[in-house]
């Protein structure tokens, strides 16, 4: 703050004439800083009377924990750990601060921090002298030297860059907000551009990876109703509706509002608690997306599953459930792996089976629009973009090629 030139008239009065001690006054603000500093740190008194402080050693990254007598003997290691490391702020730590931020304001989902996390690992390992440097010593030469480094190190893709530059922006922006520093990360990035040379290409997925194909459905339906258990209805339910697992899994019977139509409004939800740091798994009332709270056609044959869900279920709060209890999207997609694996069919994820129905409606002609409100996207670009796929076979694509060239 500072003081108009009558104000500083006044407190130069003041100190002159004895109104005011600046030693007191010096005395009274380090105080105040003192009990500032210790705001930030937790330290408690156990049942032995003593009082007790945990800290993350630099060198090991182990956690310590340290005792004194009295509080006062405690306020002072704690001070003095502050003076030695807490003024030192770096990618490294500004990172998990940012990281620690959105976990606790419910902002990110649990495969989000984990992808955020193993990212920064990878990406800061690179050059650890600059990532564990001080923020407050950054300027563009250094980041541009950095920036290289890292994408020729890593060979990085053009979306690999991407995640990249989403974590240097989030985590940089963060450490200028808390005033750690005052560079600007983002006037940064609107400068430099990588060469159009400087990226790796990434190896062209094969396509029947991507999907299930027309052959492998078949096998795959044939080998879930042979078993006919409530996880392999639940498969069966979604290679016919393409909903997302953790929509599958959070379904109710009240959700399915008229014969033929069901509604989908809530999700699966994971996440890092972040007092234990242990991972939880919520229903949220919510799809993932304002889109993706929709109203969904049903084919008979997928009325004629949930018929007998409801069934075996009666009662349960849930559709998808053993025993009374839910099954969760990491059980449901497991049990998918095992189902290919006994059909002879490369394993995939229940994400396949979304792209592969997307691929069925569209290859038929389906509308684009209703494609894209059965899946529950945004955008008719995400639909056509990302979930458009080649479903045939060899020898369908043959025959079709030998019959459209035929002289």
């Amino acid at each position: 703050m500072q003081l108009n030139i009558k104000e500083q008239q006044i407190l130069q009065y003041a100190m002159e004439h004895g109104i005011i001690d600046l030693t007191d006054v010096s005395a009274d603000v380090e105080k105040m800083k003192k009990q500032e500093i210790l705001k930030k740190y937790h330290y408690w008194q156990g049942s032995d009377g003593r009082f007790y402080f945990k800290y993350r050693d630099s060198e090991s990254g182990r956690k310590k924990k340290i005792s004194r007598a009295s509080e006062e003997a405690i306020q002072e290691v704690i001070l003095k750990f502050h003076a030695e490391t807490a003024e030192k702020h770096t990618l490294v730590t500004v990172f998990d601060e940012w990281m620690n931020d959105k976990i606790s304001c419910g902002e990110l989902q649990e495969s989000s921090i984990i992808k955020y996390k193993n990212n920064a690992k990878r990406f800061f390992a690179v050059d650890e002298d600059f990532s564990n440097a001080d923020v407050k010593t950054m300027n563009d030469d250094v980041m541009e030297s950095y920036v290289k480094k890292v994408i020729y190190t890593l060979g990085l893709t053009a979306k690999g860059y991407s995640d990249f530059r989403t974590i240097l922006k989030g985590t940089l922006k963060y450490a200028k907000r808390k005033k750690y520093t005052a560079y600007s990360i983002a006037s940064f990035f609107l400068d430099f551009v990588p060469g159009k040379n400087a990226f790796s290409r990434a190896a062209k997925q094969e396509s029947d990876i991507s999907c299930f194909k027309k052959s492998e459905l078949k096998r795959l339906k044939n080998k879930l109703l042979e078993n006919g258990g409530i996880r392999d209805l639940a498969l069966l339910l979604q290679m016919h509706t393409g909903i997302r697992v953790g929509e599958l899994t959070a379904l109710k019977s009240c959700d399915n509002i008229a014969r033929n139509k069901l509604l989908i409004r809530r999700t699966e939800s994971g996440g890092i608690d972040p007092e234990t740091n242990l991972r939880t798994i919520t229903i949220k009332e919510t799809s993932k997306t304002a889109a993706g709270d929709r109203e969904m056609i049903l084919t008979t044959e997928c009325q004629n599953i949930i018929d007998i869900l409801k069934k075996i279920n009666f009662g349960a709060e849930y559709l998808i459930s053993e025993n009374g209890k839910r099954l969760t999207s990491k059980q449901i997609n497991y049990h998918l792996q095992k189902i290919c694996k006994e059909a002879g069919i490369h394993p995939r994820s229940t994400h396949k089976l979304r792209r592969s129905y997307a691929s069925m409606l569209l290859e038929a002609g389906i509308d684009t629009a209703i494609v894209t409100n059965q899946l529950g996207h945004t955008e008719i670009a995400t639909t056509e973009k990302y979930y458009h796929y080649d479903i045939e076979d060899d020898t369908e694509k043959i025959q079709k090629i030998n019959d459209t060239i035929a002289i």
